[in-house]
């Protein structure tokens, strides 16, 4: 029985998912449009993701405001500056801040690739 618990999880994160990525490609479209729309697909993605507890991919978190859930589309309701190795996005429509650090990959990183042998 445990068995197929793991397996409905993994479905259901499989799932959900594919769900915020269709919400979140649907908010992007609908934006120009109507931004209070995209705003209520946001909405649901993030609670279909803490309901299912699958994360925001890291382009999807970025274009979020975490205090109104707008979707942030540079230039149009938000604004990107760069101070002190860190990258500032705010907001425009509830004035919230989200300071990103820009970090240099480190060389370790780059390196460190697998070896293939093709002999």
């Amino acid at each position: 029985m445990a068995k197929r618990r793991v397996i409905d999880k993994r479905r259901a994160k499989k799932l959900a998912r594919e769900r915020m990525d269709i919400l979140f490609g649907l908010a992007r479209e609908v934006f120009a449009s109507e931004p209070e729309l995209a705003r209520r697909y946001v909405v649901l993605a993030r609670r279909i993701g803490s309901r299912c507890n699958v994360r925001l991919t890291p382009g999807d978190k970025l274009s979020v405001c975490r205090n109104c859930n707008a979707l942030l589309v540079p230039g149009v309701n938000c604004r990107v500056r760069t101070h002190a190795r860190r990258v500032v996005v705010t907001c425009l429509d509830c004035g919230g801040v989200r300071r990103v650090p820009v970090t240099r990959e480190r060389r370790g990183k780059l390196n460190k690739a697998p070896l293939v042998n093709t002999g």
